[in-house]
């Protein structure tokens, strides 16, 4: 049997088909309430990546970071764990698992996706507990450890 060069070799490996997030319909509540009915295009989550990381972008972009610019562009200071439940999902959907970070345009899809669907938190008094500060250091426990 002959031997696969490499070139040949990447084309048996299964790739994942990213769900085209651009052009879904927004099911969810409005992410900008000026009422102008602002579309969250890629330009504009770019722009609100940007807010975190300056002018130029990284190649890859964090989980925390992608919760961290949902925050963003949601205009939230606070989460709960319905809000990161909600990001891994999306991760889940558009990148087929939750990694620890994303290239950048599969992280600026999950954000988009997230987004899509969001309708707020399902508790009636939600606390919003989470911080910015408490996801970049990894401290996502509320005070009975969970």
């Amino acid at each position: 049997m002959p031997m696969l060069t490499c070139t040949q070799t990447r084309s048996l490996i299964p790739t994942r088909i990213m769900p085209k997030v651009w052009a879904e319909p927004e099911t969810g509540s409005r992410w900008c309430d000026c009422g102008k009915h602002c579309q969250l295009t890629k330009p504009v989550v770019r722009e609100f990546a940007r807010d975190l990381y300056g002018l130029h972008l990284p190649e890859r972009i964090a989980h925390e970071d992608v919760i961290l610019i949902c925050m963003n562009v949601w205009h939230y200071a606070r989460i709960c764990p319905f809000f990161t439940m909600s990001v891994a999902d999306a991760a889940v959907y558009v990148n087929g698992s939750i990694e620890d970070d994303y290239p950048v345009n599969v992280a600026l899809a999950i954000v988009k996706a997230f987004s899509n669907k969001w309708n707020g938190c399902p508790v009636e008094n939600c606390r919003g507990d989470w911080t910015a500060d408490n996801i970049t250091n990894g401290d996502t426990a509320d005070s009975e450890g969970r």
